[in-house]
């Protein structure tokens, strides 16, 4: 049996923080939302993820507690 790295909960868009939403509704207007999810890890750290599709690529947009935004990695 392994440890718990992090559990994550699919949620809608509209759950998502309001920084989060404003953040991406200013940066990526055109880009659609394929997936929202929040993130707690083994430390309790509570995140939430949004992965959009740009330019024929997935990428995950990540935001802390509040929705502020922390960084944007490869979804591949």
């Amino acid at each position: 049996m392994g440890n718990r790295k992090e559990f994550e909960v699919e949620i809608i868009v509209n759950e998502l923080p309001l920084t989060s939403l404003d953040y991406l509704k200013k940066n990526y207007p055109s880009n659609k939302i394929l997936e929202v999810a929040r993130i707690k890890d083994d430390k309790n750290k509570l995140t939430y993820e949004a992965e959009i599709r740009k330019k024929g690529k997935n990428f995950d947009i990540i935001f802390d507690a509040s929705g502020k935004f922390t960084k944007i990695v490869d979804g591949q």
